[in-house]
C-alpha cells in the first residue's frame, strides 16, 4: 500500500466562487508540462496534432476540452524524474492514499449590476481545511480496469465528500473513458448553500486509418441546492463536443469540430443557454521547423440571464478567425505572430450588447539564449468597434470602443529532470476616444490591463517537490452571454512522499 502525505503551505488568491484551479489554470499547467516534453524531443505527428488541438479550444476558451487534448498527449510521453527518485505509479499499487491540510484564502467579488461592473462587493475568507483521498484499483489495469476515487474535505464552512466511479479500456484502435461520479456539500455557514451533485463523463476515440481519427466528449451535471434561488438555482446542463482530426504524411493537421453545450435552470430562468459551434482548424510544418497554424468557427448561442428583477432573453452569432505563425529565422531567434478576429451580432440588440468586432495582433521575438532557457519580447494592438442600431443612444455605444497597445513578456526555464519555471505577462494601455467620464459605464474610461501566469516546479530531494503557480487578469471587459469571469490565484505547495 502506497501512502502519500502532502505537507501544503497553501495560500490561495480567488475571485472565483470556489477556491480550487480553474479549467483555465488546470490547462496552463498541462500546457507547460507538455512544452517540457516537446523542447527535449520534437513529437511525432499524432502527438503535435494534439498539442495544436488543445491551443486551439484554449482559444475558444473550451479549456475542458483543450485539457482532455494535452492529458492524453502527455499519456503518450515517458514521464521525467528526478534521477535519484524512484517514482510509482499508484494504479499499479491497486490503492493509494492523499492527506492533505493547508490554509485557503478567498476574495470573491459580487458585481452589483452587469452594467457598472466597475462597482463590487468583495468577500474575504480565510479558512484552514484537511483532506483526505482514496484511489483504488478494483480490476484490470491502469489502461484496462475499473477504479474508484473518493475523497473527503472539511474546512470551517464547509464539509464536502465525493465518490467516482471510473472504467477504462485503451487498445490501439480505440478507447473510452466513463466517469460517474456524485458529489455532497455541507455549508454550516450559509446552509441554503448546501447541494447535492450527480455527474457523469465519457469519452471515447477512434482511430479509423493511420491517417484519420475520431473524438467524442459528453459531458453532463445535475445539481441542486437545499434552498434554490433565483440567483443560485437547481440546473441541468450537458457538453457535446465531436472532433475528426486529419494527418498527412507530412505531419500537417486538419480537424472539423462541433459543440453543444446545454444548460437549463430548473422552476427559475437564469444562465439558461443552448450554444452550437463548427469550426475547421489545422496547422502547417514548414521547411526550417517553421510553422502555421489557423482555427475559424462559426458559433450560435441562445441564452437567458437574470438582470435587476428582470429576466432577459437573446441570441447571439459569431464568426472567430484565428491565426498563429511562428518563423525560425535563426538557431537561436524566433518570429511568433499572433492575430484573433472576431465579429459578433445580437439578434436583439442594446446599449449592453450591441453588434461589435474585435481584433488582437501580437508580435513576439523569441531569444534561445541556452539549450532549455528561453525569453520572449514584443508587442500587442487591440481595436475593438461596437455598431449602433434604429433608436440606440449613440453615446453609450460609441464608447465602448476602444484601442490598445502594450507590451509582453515571457520567460522559460525547462530541466528535463523536472525542473520548470515559467512566467508570460501582458500589459496594455486601453484608450476609449468616445468615453464620457460621467455616463454610466465609468469601465469604458482609459484604463490599463495587466494579465500574468508563473509557473515553478523544483524537485529538490528524493521525496520533496516545491511547487508554486500564481495568475492574474484584471481586464473587465465582459460579454453577457460569454460568462467570462475574472480569477486570480495564488498557490504554493511543499510535497511530500514516503
Amino acid at each position: 500500500m502506497n501512502k502519500t502525505l502532502w505537507l501544503l503551505v497553501l495560500f490561495l488568491y480567488s475571485t472565483s466562487l470556489l477556491a480550487q484551479v480553474s479549467d483555465t489554470d488546470e490547462y496552463q499547467f498541462l500546457l507547460k508540462e507538455a512544452s517540457v516534453f516537446l523542447h527535449y524531443k520534437p513529437a511525432a505527428a499524432s502527438g503535435a496534432a494534439l498539442v495544436d488541438s488543445a491551443k486551439y479550444y484554449a482559444k475558444q476558451n473550451d479549456f475542458l476540452l483543450a485539457s482532455v487534448f494535452l492529458e492524453e498527449f502527455l499519456e503518450q510521453q515517458a514521464t521525467p524524474s528526478f534521477p535519484a527518485q524512484q517514482r510509482k505509479d499508484p494504479l499499479q499499487n491497486r490503492i493509494s492514499f492523499t492527506v492533505s491540510s493547508g490554509v485557503d484564502y478567498n476574495r470573491q467579488e459580487f458585481e452589483l449590476n452587469f452594467i457598472e461592473s466597475d462597482s463590487v462587493i468583495a468577500d474575504e475568507i480565510k479558512k484552514p481545511f484537511g483532506a483526505i483521498d482514496i484511489s483504488a484499483l478494483l480490476s484490470g489495469t491502469e489502461e484496462n480496469g475499473i477504479l474508484l476515487q473518493a475523497g473527503l474535505r472539511a474546512d470551517k464552512e464547509n464539509t464536502s465528500s465525493q465518490i467516482h466511479l471510473l472504467a477504462l479500456q485503451q487498445k490501439n484502435t480505440f478507447g473510452y473513458r466513463f466517469d460517474a461520479g456524485f458529489m455532497y456539500d455541507n455549508n454550516r455557514t450559509y446552509p441554503d448553500f448546501t447541494y447535492s451533485e450527480m455527474n457523469s463523463r465519457q469519452t471515447a476515440h477512434w482511430k479509423i486509418s493511420p491517417a484519420w481519427s475520431l473524438r467524442a466528449d459528453n459531458e453532463l451535471r445535475y445539481k441542486k441546492y437545499k434552498t434554490p434561488s433565483q440567483t443560485t438555482p437547481d440546473f441541468f446542463k450537458n457538453n457535446l463536443r465531436a472532433v475528426s482530426d486529419y494527418y498527412a504524411a507530412d505531419g500537417n493537421l486538419i480537424s472539423l469540430s462541433y459543440l453543444a453545450d446545454f444548460n437549463e435552470s430548473i422552476d427559475y430562468s437564469n444562465n439558461d443557454y443552448f450554444e452550437q459551434s463548427v469550426g475547421i482548424n489545422g496547422s502547417k510544418i514548414m521547411a526550417g521547423g517553421s510553422g502555421l497554424q489557423y482555427a475559424l468557427t462559426a458559433r450560435t448561442k441562445r441564452f437567458v440571464y437574470a438582470m435587476d428583477d428582470s429576466v432577459l432573453a437573446n441570441r447571439a452569432q459569431s464568426l472567430n478567425l484565428q491565426l498563429e505563425a511562428d518563423i525560425v529565422l535563426t538557431s537561436v531567434l524566433h518570429w511568433k505572430t499572433d492575430y484573433d478576429g472576431i465579429y459578433k451580432h445580437y439578434l436583439k440588440q442594446s446599449e449592453q450588447d450591441p453588434d461589435y468586432q474585435l481584433h488582437t495582433l501580437s508580435n513576439t521575438v523569441q531569444f534561445v539564449l541556452f539549450r532549455n532557457f528561453n525569453f520572449s519580447a514584443g508587442g500587442l494592438f487591440e481595436y475593438k468597434k461596437h455598431f449602433l442600431y434604429p433608436g440606440a443612444e449613440a453615446v453609450y455605444i460609441e464608447e465602448q470602443n476602444y484601442t490598445g497597445a502594450g507590451l509582453l513578456l515571457g520567460l522559460e526555464y525547462y530541466r528535463y529532470q523536472g525542473i520548470l519555471f515559467s512566467l508570460e505577462a501582458g500589459y496594455s494601455r486601453r484608450h476609449s476616444p468616445d468615453a464620457v467620464s460621467d455616463s454610466w459605464s465609468s469601465i469604458n474610461n482609459n484604463r490599463s490591463v495587466l494579465n500574468f501566469n508563473l509557473l515553478l516546479q523544483i524537485p529538490f530531494a528524493d521525496q520533496f517537490n516545491f511547487n508554486l503557480y500564481a495568475s492574474y487578469d484584471n481586464d473587465r471587459d465582459l460579454d453577457s452571454d460569454a460568462g467570462n469571469t475574472r480569477s486570480s490565484i495564488f498557490s504554493a505547495e511543499i510535497q511530500y512522499k514516503f
